[in-house]
């Protein structure tokens, strides 16, 4: 139904192919906390259980050695066992899907800030057209962060109405290194907001590391002061994946160490895999044009969620499990579009009408229908 919409709105030329905005929203999802699983939580309960257990065992032992017949465990014990393996089984799973909370009822909702509460929920992602203000494609996603989904909306953009606008636009929440090179590869233009450093009218630090050069040819980086930083080693960086270890040999006589660097050993810059994807990025947002589109971000996008959350008044979704919460989603998307796509539909109507009602005869032969 989406994609038939689209289809029909690129037929009566409303869709742009200009300018896009992709952004997302989190959505509660249809559980609470209340019953989920916490591992930290899980980890004190199992402990906690384990040692009533063993205590309750040894008095076990102690009254059968004292006593004639058998001695039962207490009544609040006697199903310590089965309570035992359910939490591993809980414990289990949250290692198997790497995620410190979840909810039984609803295993694909992850936590994450909703309305500025940690709450289960999924992350609905639009990218929007500036010229009609319709969604041009949407998705659902139980990512906690926008970070790798860029490119994704962009497929999805292509897959719904065969190519991608000149440029879209994005917030630093896509700012991957990974994804631009990916979103490079793929012939898409975008523009992501990589922080302030790119506009030379705010104030910013001379020596960030984005104002050092890597030299791919001779593998060094060149910092403000032309001194060079060589390779010393690889690393595992927090996001997963190795980074170059690059360090100044000159420190000990660079008069502007103090303004430069507080380590000890000298300065040290990490050189990613994508580092080459985020120079040309930065590069590209030193030009003024480029700057003004991505600032027109927030009108194109946002305006799409206060629509679905104030007028529609959606901010929970009624479903559980990613599939069915991606059709909930996919039909409101369609809502939105039918709602704008209607307005254009009564003032072609309308103009029709009055054009044709001009004509000799119109009025003795107009027959009338409801559409």
């Amino acid at each position: 139904m989406f994609g038939q919409a689209i289809k029909i709105a690129l037929s009566w030329d409303m869709i742009g192919l200009v300018l896009h905005a992709v952004d997302g929203t989190r959505i509660r999802a249809d559980v609470s906390r209340n019953g989920a699983w916490h591992r930290e939580d899980l980890v004190k309960l199992c402990e906690r259980l384990e040692e009533a257990i063993d205590e309750a065992e040894k008095q076990v032992e102690a009254s059968e050695r004292e006593e004639i017949g058998e001695y039962r465990l207490p009544e609040n014990l006697q199903g310590g066992e089965p309570l035992r393996e359910a939490i591993h089984n809980a414990i289990g799973e949250l290692d198997r899907t790497e995620q410190n909370h979840l909810h039984p009822s609803d295993i694909e909702a992850r936590m994450m800030l909703c309305e500025g509460r940690k709450v289960f929920a999924y992350n609905a992602q639009v990218v929007a057209d500036e010229a009609s203000g319709l969604i041009v494609a949407q998705d659902v996603f139980n990512d906690q962060n926008d970070a790798h989904l860029l490119t994704p909306m962009l497929d999805r953009v292509k897959q719904t109405i065969g190519q991608t606008a000149n440029h879209t636009v994005a917030d630093g929440g896509y700012s991957s290194g990974q994804e631009l090179l990916k979103a490079e590869e793929a012939g898409y233009e975008v523009i992501v907001n990589l922080g302030q450093w790119v506009n030379p009218t705010k104030k910013r630090k001379d020596y960030h590391s984005a104002n050092f050069t890597y030299d791919a040819a001779s593998d060094i980086c060149i910092c403000p002061q032309g001194q060079e930083l060589r390779f010393e080693r690889n690393k595992m960086s927090r996001r997963g994946y190795m980074v170059g270890v690059y360090r100044c040999h000159g420190a000990r006589v660079c008069p502007v160490r103090h303004l430069c660097t507080r380590d000890p050993r000298a300065r040290m810059i990490e050189v990613a895999p994508y580092y080459q994807a985020l120079a040309r990025q930065r590069e590209k947002q030193k030009d003024d044009l480029l700057r003004g589109l991505l600032k027109k971000r927030n009108s194109i996008v946002e305006v799409v969620f206060a629509t679905v959350k104030q007028q529609m008044g959606f901010r929970r979704w009624t479903f559980r499990r990613l599939a069915n919460i991606k059709a909930q989603w996919a039909l409101l998307c369609t809502a939105h579009n039918l709602s704008k796509m209607y307005q254009v539909w009564l003032k072609r109507r309308y103009y029709h009408t009055t054009i044709h009602a001009n004509q000799p005869g119109f009025w003795a032969t107009a027959s009338w229908s409801c559409c």
